[in-house]
Order: C-alpha cells, then sequence, then structure tokens
C-alpha cells in the first residue's frame, strides 16, 4: 500500500516514518522482512528500523531467515537482533552458536548481541559465559573489542576466573580499543582481583612518556609553566 510505496521515498524521514509504521503491525512486518533480505542497500538499512520497531515480534521471523543466510544476512541479523536487546531474549542460544561462526562479521555482531540481549539477566548461561571468554581469545581484534564491551555492560554476573585472566591477558593487545575496554571491564566486575589487575595497569600507565591525545605541545611557555 501506500507505507509500501513511502518506504522507498528519497526523503529518509518519510522513508523512516513509514518503516516505523509498518513495524507496528503483522502484515506491515512481512513488508519489512521482505525489503530487509533485498539486495539494496539503502532500502534494507531502511527497512531494519521498522523491524526493530517490531521488537519481540520480530524475533522469529528473523531467527527463521538465519537457517540458509549466508554471512552477510546473518551479520545483518544479529545487528538488529541486537539493537532490539532484551526483548529479543529469544535469540541468545542463536547469538551464542554464531558467535563460533567461521566468519569474523557474523562473529561481530553476535558477540556484541550476546551483551545487549543478557544485560537484564540476574545470571548468565555457563555456554554465554563461555562464549564471550572465548571471543575474549579471538584472532579478529573488533570480536575482541565487542566481546569486551559485552562483558563491561554485564559486569560482575559476567566475572570468571578464564575472563578476568582473559582481560587481563589483553591488556597487552596491540588494539587500542581492547585495551581501554578491558581496563573499563576489569573495573565492572567487581572482584578484587580484577580491580587489583586494572589498578596495578593504571599505576604503571601513568609514567608512560608516549603523548596522548589531548597533551600540550612542549614549548618555551609550557615548559616555564612546569617548573613554576
Amino acid at each position: 500500500g501506500d507505507l509500501a510505496i513511502a518506504l522507498t521515498s528519497p526523503d529518509d524521514a518519510v522513508a523512516i516514518g513509514a518503516a516505523y509504521e509498518l513495524g507496528s503491525t503483522p502484515s506491515g512486518l512481512d513488508v519489512l522482512f521482505d525489503r530487509f533480505v533485498s539486495d539494496d542497500v539503502e532500502l534494507r538499512s531502511i527497512a531494519a528500523y521498522g523491524v526493530v520497531r517490531a521488537g519481540e515480534q520480530a524475533v522469529p521471523g528473523l531467527l527463521a531467515r538465519l537457517g540458509g543466510a549466508n554471512a552477510d544476512l546473518a551479520e545483518r541479523i544479529m545487528d538488529v537482533i541486537g539493537d532490539i536487546g532484551p526483548k529479543a531474549v529469544d535469540a541468545v542460544p542463536e547469538a551464542t552458536t554464531l558467535s563460533a561462526s567461521p566468519e569474523p562479521l557474523v562473529r561481530r555482531a553476535s558477540v556484541e548481541a550476546l551483551g545487549l540481549l543478557t544485560q537484564q539477566h540476574t545470571t548468565l548461561d555457563a555456554a554465554v559465559v563461555a562464549a564471550l571468554a572465548r571471543a575474549l581469545d579471538d584472532e579478529d581484534a573488533i570480536v575482541v573489542r565487542n566481546a569486551t564491551f559485552a562483558v563491561s555492560r554485564l559486569g560482575a554476573k559476567a566475572c570468571t576466573q578464564s575472563i578476568v585472566d582473559q582481560l587481563h591477558s589483553n591488556l597487552d593487545h596491540w588494539h587500542h580499543h581492547v585495551r581501554g575496554w578491558s581496563i573499563e571491564a576489569l573495573q565492572r566486575l567487581d572482584d578484587p582481583k580484577a580491580l587489583k589487575i586494572a589498578l596495578r595497569y593504571l599505576m604503571a600507565a601513568r609514567w608512560d612518556p608516549s603523548t596522548k591525545s589531548g597533551d600540550r605541545g612542549v614549548t618555551s611557555e609550557t615548559m616555564r609553566e612546569s617548573s613554576q
């Protein structure tokens, strides 16, 4: 109907508005799914807004489309599931499984989704914790970063010895986002050993002579100020 046509509008405000409206009805969700799996990158990006708007109502359809999905579609599905958040909790088993996908892009989206889907859980399933621990040692730096995001978000309920040990090891990771978020995660685990590791690292890092973002350039003026 008119909303399906509006979904293709060159005006983003009109297209996204149509997507939100379509996401509020079961029949509209069918239209969105049809666009979401299309080859048109712009159209499927607009459709994703409506799929997220549908929330938990969209989860069965998203999971059904995971079967036989190629890496690109699986990544997009897990990304949208993560955006839906705790309302998509039924997708935790699939996210856990796909966190071990041979495709790095799928692992990235799935690991991030795990942290979003389970953030309201009081305890975590052992398989979820094991998936996060494995992802913290992934060969892909963005998977590691996303796993560290997830652990930071989940806090104490994600605290196991293996996760503490891997975060400790990642303080020497080559990617600065991994190093930075590892410190954050260690502080959020509510664990004395983890906190001690983070503090020890920060105490040593304060003497690092390398220039940091925000440092003022060394000039005769700054040298005079520092000597006063």
